[in-house]
């Protein structure tokens, strides 16, 4: 059994010989560190420090070097070799990412897009240093997320995503009834952005990932002149983001390049962040959904042990407090799983029990009312409309059962004083977090799921063929040979 310190948390990534277990520790400050841990009797021996968390970490077989990745310029990640401990760093590939070791041991294995395309690449090492010149193995992995390892016979296991995730957009009549179809916001990497947020400015912003490295940009797109930049952050990863009041601030969840987890508040124009609240290593799931509350000027976020508790706190990470406690222990869903008023700073959300949705609402005052319930569909992503008065929500109808079950999404706006709900006319493949522009007229959302299958990629080392298939391929499917 592996054990972490009190704080700490261990992933196990590969097997480097078969009897010994290569395993990842980040600290609760976020220190990322590597060791091999021998499966007979646990014992444990140091590896390797960083600073930043690598996207694929590898030791090679003679258990003499390491290979791993870094972040280069927020965008980009570099290659490099290590003697185990540390010392003389080698520096294998400039944009490349997700290494791992031949069987041999005498190439370091990494993605690079240099060519055009996701591609394998080979680089010999020779006495701990680069031989040569690197070597083009495969021209395209397709949308590859992570490297599993290689295989004792030379084969590299990977997860290519297969669906796309997207973020679209689309205008909205005097009513808030959609007037043509949905369109995607830019394209620029189509198929990887997602969770879109409007500014009181009508500024649109987008997390968008950048494939193998792993690196994610914020888009920020402006509907009235059609322009759209990209903003380059010092964070190492971003699950959710949202304006801070103006164009001048975001807030964003996610983790910065050491691995501390939390909310960060990030310049929109020089893509700095600093700390609003971290989370310990254990507390990770602990950290909710996050808005902000454009009357007091603060973040309010969740937390949740046994029951949910909504708390508010600067953007400058001090002066912390309590909103309120759920009295129940219900889930409360979708992301970021609630909504701040526009006119009051009042709560609104989703909760979930059993096969039950309500979604409710509580006002400045602290009084709590069901403002709709529903047993028949599931109720998600609520946001409120600009003027303070209705709010939007998912509705999510499952008819069938088995591999005959489908999902229908649509889009309504519910009046907050009746609790009327009515259909704006949209319907896509996983809608979720819908938000409005300040001014009503645009609609934006993310639509799509991103599955992911296991591949295969067999033969591509010298004499061999290159045939890549999934690890389970379709009834029927003709496999390469």
């Amino acid at each position: 059994m592996i054990r972490a310190a009190a704080g700490d948390s261990a992933e196990p990534l590969e097997w480097s010989d078969g009897r010994h277990l290569v395993v990842r520790f980040v600290a609760g400050d976020g220190r990322v560190s590597f060791a091999s841990v021998a499966a007979d009797t646990g014992a444990t021996t140091a590896l390797l420090s960083l600073p930043d968390a690598p996207s694929a970490f590898s030791l090679s077989p003679d258990r003499r070097l390491v290979t791993f990745d870094r972040p280069t310029n927020g965008t980009t990640r570099d290659v490099f070799v290590a003697s185990v401990g540390g010392a003389d760093e080698v520096l294998v590939s400039a944009n490349g990412a997700l290494p791992s070791w031949s069987p041999d041991g005498k190439q370091v294995l990494y993605v690079s897009d240099r060519s055009g395309t996701m591609s394998l690449w080979g680089q010999a090492i020779a006495a701990g240093t680069i031989a040569g010149s690197p070597a083009l193995l495969y021209p395209d992995l397709g949308r590859i997320v992570r490297s599993l390892g290689v295989t004792r016979a030379g084969g590299l296991v990977y997860l290519r995503q297969t669906g796309l995730v997207d973020v679209y957009v689309v205008e909205l009549d005097a009513a808030g009834v959609a007037r043509s179809a949905p369109h995607p916001v830019s394209n620029e990497r189509v198929g990887a952005n997602r969770g879109p947020a409007w500014s009181a400015s009508g500024q649109l912003a987008y997390l968008t990932e950048l494939a193998w490295s792993g690196a994610q940009v914020i888009g920020v797109r402006d509907l009235a002149d059609g322009s759209t930049r990209r903003l380059v952050t010092d964070l190492g990863s971003m699950v959710l983001v949202r304006w801070a009041g103006d164009s001048r601030g975001l807030i964003a969840k996610g983790a910065d390049r050491a691995g501390r987890y939390g909310l960060y508040l990030i310049d929109a124009e020089s893509g700095r962040s600093t700390p609003v609240t971290t989370a310990s290593a254990v507390e990770e799931a602990g950290l909710g959904g996050f808005e902000w509350d454009p009357v007091d000027q603060r973040v309010v976020f969740t937390r949740r042990s046994e029951r949910t508790t909504f708390v508010s706190r600067s953007a400058q990470g001090a002066d912390e407090r309590e909103v309120f406690t759920l009295d129940s222990s219900a889930q409360i869903t979708g992301a970021p799983g609630f909504a701040v008023s526009p006119l009051d700073g009042g709560l609104v959300w989703i909760e979930s029990s059993a096969s039950r949705y309500v979604l409710r609402h509580r006002g400045r005052e602290g009084t709590i009312r069901d403002v709709l319930a529903s047993d028949a569909e599931s109720l998600d992503g609520v946001t409120w409309w600009p003027d303070g008065t209705s709010v939007l929500l998912v509705k999510t109808a499952r008819t069938g059962t088995g591999v005959a079950r489908t999902r229908q999404t649509t889009v309504w706006r519910v009046d907050m004083a009746t609790g009327v709900a009515r259909s704006l006319g949209l319907s896509m493949d996983s809608l979720r977090m819908a938000s409005v522009s300040p001014d009503g007229r645009w609609l934006a959302f993310t639509a799509g799921a991103p599955t992911h299958e296991p591949w295969i990629l067999e033969h591509f080392l010298p004499g061999g063929s290159g045939a890549t298939w999934p690890l389970r391929p379709p009834p029927g499917a003709a496999q390469p040979r």
